[in-house]
């Protein structure tokens, strides 16, 4: 019996501490793959369609554009591909705002590495769940 395929992570962030601090981390979790990185809006459209991830962590505030705006250009063609936006804001309005903008979740740069990993595995089981590729709400 072959076991399950890993979770295929993109990290898209222009700050590379950030997403090298994320892949080295996720390198170390042995369900997850990080299939491909991004500085920008646009190269992180380009790479998510030719990678297609399961789960794309991505900062609200990129140089050329917003991370909703990238979510919103990727959900016509990859419509199972769930977001997990980063940010530097603080506050618990943020895990409020999530739905309504059609992420996973919204989560504060300074979370635990075991937030994250169960924040991913949330957004997963949520396309496991749905089936048909449509977001579920949690």
């Amino acid at each position: 019996m072959s076991s399950p395929r890993p979770v295929r992570v993109m990290i898209v962030d222009n700050n590379p501490s950030v997403s090298q601090g994320l892949s080295t981390f996720l390198e170390t979790i042995t369900d997850m793959e990080v299939v491909a990185e991004a500085s920008y809006g646009v190269e992180a459209i380009k790479r998510c369609i030719k990678h297609k991830p399961d789960v794309v962590l991505m900062d609200l505030v990129l140089p050329d554009m917003t991370g909703v705006d990238v979510m919103q250009a990727l959900n016509v063609g990859l419509p199972w591909v769930q977001f997990i936006f980063l940010t530097s804001s603080n506050g618990p309005h943020l895990q409020n705002a999530a739905p309504s903008i059609g992420a996973a979740a919204i989560l504060n740069k300074d979370i635990t590495g075991e937030t994250l990993v169960n924040t991913i595995r949330i957004a997963v089981g949520q396309i496991m769940r749905s089936g048909n590729g449509n977001r579920i709400d949690a």
